[in-house]
């Protein structure tokens, strides 16, 4: 059997999805909607959606994305109203044994606290375990990501033709008559809906079955509708409607095949590789941006003594621009803008981040000069100023002992540079020609932050003048 991702490479396929697929990532939880997102956007270039889909999607979609912030915990409220309906009509079943002068009703009152206070530990503890999924959820809510993919394919074109008033009504006399045979699909919709509405899976597989007769292509169908006018059961099994796949092939000359969302987002995760939903590390990704905002100093301050040491593995066309003999890069020089966290991937070793910072570098060159004929020692011109400026990458590993300490936790177990690229964007070499007294003769230079000429008097010790202090 040709598997799912050769029918679409071919070409000669397409994925039509029925309202009930996209609106159920809005009912279901946090991680499933997020995997079956992934799903769709891994073949989101075959998608088409017929115009009754596009209108159905419309009108339900803003009401449904408003409910999401509440759909982890109000499961929650219904399991608790259900064990105290239990505990209610458990008690009064005992009062009315108790009138009938059964014995040992005090002991079948025990047992039954003692159940329901399992039970209730066993809600308490599930609860606790979802609290990623709330935090997770709430990050959902904030933007209608559904949503956004719906759009980006109504702009990419990929919607079946309007559908006119008289073409309207005229497939809601053929579904009338469709009905009364109990012919698929949608009969089943005729005592449940009304107007116009009780036709839409009929004018649904009317577009469908035109689009892909003018087109020449096969269908993918999803459907979370699983009523006996969809499909059908046979030998235990249930299959799409026999009477569709024969009025389908009957009206197209091209074949048809149907799957559930659960079905046909399995089939994809395995066909495009997209790993199952890791709770944790969708709770890393959601807050990475948050974790790197509380531990980017402390992350710096671990590799920037790299900075200095290392300079040749992070400066481009470092030989070209560090030809002096003297090359020194201060701790004190170094300024740092942090740009962005992002989550990569969890392995034996632990949870991996990717940092971003922009970098600025004072460094000071300086020349040989030779050696002083008394003191022997080494002689090097007044220094030459460098600017360098780029963007640096650095690999930060968390250990996570305790899910509960998510995502608070602002520890981390090693950080290393993973690349630079840093530019020369300035350079001022010494000079005497400024200056005339015989301080400036003996050594001093120019301030790198105000331009300004460093003396005896105003020297700071440190690369620049009193005026400029160190700013790191």
């Amino acid at each position: 059997m040709e598997s799912l991702k050769n029918k679409l490479k071919s070409g000669n396929s397409i994925i039509v999805l029925d309202t009930n697929v996209l609106l159920g990532l809005y009912r279901l939880s946090p991680q499933w909607s997020e995997w079956g997102l992934k799903c769709l956007s891994a073949i989101s270039q075959h998608i088409v959606f017929p115009h009754v889909v596009t209108i159905e999607y419309k009108n339900h979609h803003k009401a449904l994305f408003s409910k999401m912030k509440k759909r982890t915990n109000e499961y929650d409220a219904q399991l608790i109203q259900c064990i105290k309906n239990f505990e209610d009509k458990s008690f009064a079943a005992c009062d009315e044994i108790e009138k009938l002068r059964f014995p040992n009703t005090s002991d079948l009152r025990q047992v039954i606290k003692d159940g329901i206070a399992v039970i209730e530990d066993g809600l308490e503890r599930y609860s606790v375990s979802q609290e990623a999924l709330e935090i997770i959820n709430q990050e959902q809510a904030k933007s209608d990501t559904i949503h956004l993919l719906f759009e980006e394919l109504i702009r990419s074109n990929q919607a079946m033709p309007g559908l006119t008033a008289d073409m309207i009504y005229l497939l809601c006399q053929k579904g009338n008559d469709r009905y009364k045979k109990e012919t698929p699909p949608g009969f089943k919709d005729a005592k449940s809906k009304d107007g116009v509405r009780k036709y839409s899976d009929y004018m649904i597989w009317h577009e469908i079955i035109q689009y892909a007769k003018d087109k020449s292509v096969d269908v993918i169908f999803v459907t979370n509708d699983v009523k006996s006018d969809w499909w059908e059961v046979v030998g235990g099994k249930r299959i799409f409607h026999s009477k569709l796949v024969d009025e389908f092939l009957k009206g197209t000359s091209q074949n048809i095949t149907s799957y559930t969302s659960d079905e046909f987002f399995v089939l994809i995760s395995k066909e495009y590789h997209i790993p199952e939903y890791d709770t944790i590390e969708a709770l890393l990704s959601i807050t990475a941006q948050s974790y790197g905002n509380e531990i980017n100093h402390d992350v710096f301050e671990k590799v920037q003594d790299d900075f200095c040491n290392n300079p040749e593995e992070y400066i481009n066309n470092y030989e070209e621009v560090c030809l002096s003999d003297g090359f020194e890069i201060d701790d004190g020089l170094l300024e740092f803008t942090f740009l962005s966290s992002e989550f990569l991937h969890s392995d034996e070793d632990g949870y991996h981040y990717s940092f971003k910072y922009r970098i600025k570098i004072i460094a000071e060159s300086h020349e040989y000069w030779g050696r002083d004929d008394d003191t022997k020692q080494y002689i090097y011109s007044p220094a030459n100023w460098h600017t360098f400026e780029g963007i640096v990458e650095i690999k930060v590993i968390r250990i996570i002992e305790d899910i509960d300490d998510l995502p608070y936790d602002a520890i981390f177990e090693s950080a290393e540079i993973l690349s630079g690229e840093l530019e020369q964007t300035g350079y001022k070499p010494y000079s005497f020609s400024d200056y005339d007294d015989e301080e400036q003769k003996q050594g001093y230079t120019i301030c790198p932050r105000c331009d300004k000429g460093i003396t005896f008097e105003t020297d700071a010790l440190n690369g620049f003048c009193v005026n400029c202090p160190d700013k790191n």
